[in-house]
């Protein structure tokens, strides 16, 4: 995507200084409405936000992550956070049985919140995440905003929940925890048999294949692969509705300390039907101790792609980007719409957070005028539990 950081009152080039680039960075975006500091129903932006990043925030562009279950909390904070909620959302949250799934649906809402206050300039309270109705996708509607496109994926896992927003291609994003083992007593292959008929030939025989480690490496393999196809489905919107045997990704062990996917992360390939998608990229991370989160993002979201109220029947992409079998020479929609290669952070800033996870606390995603509340609250012990059966 070649379409850089363009303002009236900066213009960026490599021969800005870096400091200079930084303060009119800082100056510009908060004269921005959708980044009003001051104003206490909007969460300030946390530091991992600030600096260059700014231009990312401004385009639409965010990599975030929070770690909320390992989060102590008294009961009063979480009345706090549930208040903040709308009632239906409240009610969600507060059915799950186990308290791990009611923080992680928690979390999910704060950083739909905070992306789209972050973003959008939306007050905490305005926010509507809404579902579309075929496969219930989460989305806020952007269509009379400064970037009508702009779109977001969530995906939680284990201990973490993740939030990844593009401002105008689709984004679909997963996280797995490559160090998770079946309940049953069963062989790594024998549990990868419940999801043959979801891999290629060439995936499976990597699969059985694989290993530094035995058992170990074939399923953090599975989850690799595992991950880059859901995060392509959940990117154009159908979830497993899609014929997922038809993508194809390499079989690489990532190891057992995820060797580097630390910083940057990994950018890799994926191909549809013996034919690789240039017009797709997908980068993987880590997340500690043993998460893998990947996010694929893809061509500018057509009519077809973009949920709304005015199309929500119609949310899945069109056939002629789905279901024609690409054209070897250019990407799955026939034409040359790949996202351009990363260019480098001076000329374009918004390719930082691209890499870069930011990770935030509860409090990070906060209005600024909840946030003095959340620090008065004194902080007594984890939220009690339903039942001391919990995970």
């Amino acid at each position: 995507m070649k379409r850089l950081c363009q303002w009236s009152a900066i213009k960026l080039s490599k021969s800005t200084p870096k400091n200079l680039m930084e303060e009119n960075l800082h100056a510009t975006m908060h004269t921005e409405p959708s980044l009003a500091a001051s104003d206490p129903a909007l969460p300030p932006l946390p530091p991992g936000l600030q600096g260059r990043a700014l231009a990312a925030v401004h385009e639409g562009v965010l990599r975030l992550g929070m770690r909320i279950v390992a989060e102590q909390l008294s009961p009063d904070q979480w009345n706090l956070l549930i208040q903040l909620l709308s009632e239906s959302e409240g009610g969600k949250v507060q059915r799950y049985y186990h308290d791990k799934d009611r923080r992680l649906a928690l979390g999910s809402i704060l950083l739909q919140r905070a992306a789209t206050s972050w973003v959008l300039g939306k007050r905490f309270s305005d926010i509507n995440i809404e579902r579309t109705r075929t496969y219930n996708k989460p989305y806020v509607n952007a269509k009379d905003s400064r970037l009508p496109q702009w779109n977001y994926n969530v995906s939680h896992h284990g201990e973490w929940v993740v939030l990844a927003s593009e401002p105008f291609h689709a984004v679909g994003t997963d996280l797995v925890d490559v160090g998770d083992r079946p309940f049953e007593a069963m062989t790594a292959l024998e549990y990868l048999e419940h999801f043959k008929r979801h891999l290629t030939p060439a995936e499976w025989q990597g699969l059985r294949s694989v290993g530094r480690d035995g058992e170990a490496s074939q399923y953090r393999a599975f989850y690799r692969v595992w991950a880059m196809k859901e995060a392509y489905v959940k990117a154009i919107g159908v979830g497993l509705s899609f014929p997922v045997r038809r993508l194809e990704c390499s079989v690489v062990d990532v190891g057992a300390d995820l060797t580097g996917m630390e910083a940057d992360g990994v950018e890799e390939e994926l191909m549809m039907d013996g034919y690789i998608m240039t017009d797709w990229r997908l980068r993987l991370v880590s997340l500690p101790p043993s998460y893998l989160w990947c996010t694929a993002v893809g061509p500018k979201p057509t009519a077809h792609h973009l949920p709304s109220p005015d199309n929500v029947r119609h949310c899945a992409p069109c056939s002629a980007c789905l279901y024609a079998p690409p054209s070897p020479s250019k990407g799955i929609c026939g034409t040359s719409t790949a996202i351009a290669t990363a260019t480098p952070a001076s000329s374009a800033p918004h390719d930082i957070l691209r890499k870069k996870v930011c990770v935030l606390t509860i409090r990070d995603c906060l209005p600024l005028g909840v946030q003095a509340q959340w620090d008065a609250l004194s902080l007594v012990g984890p939220i009690a539990n339903r039942s001391s059966n919990t995970g």
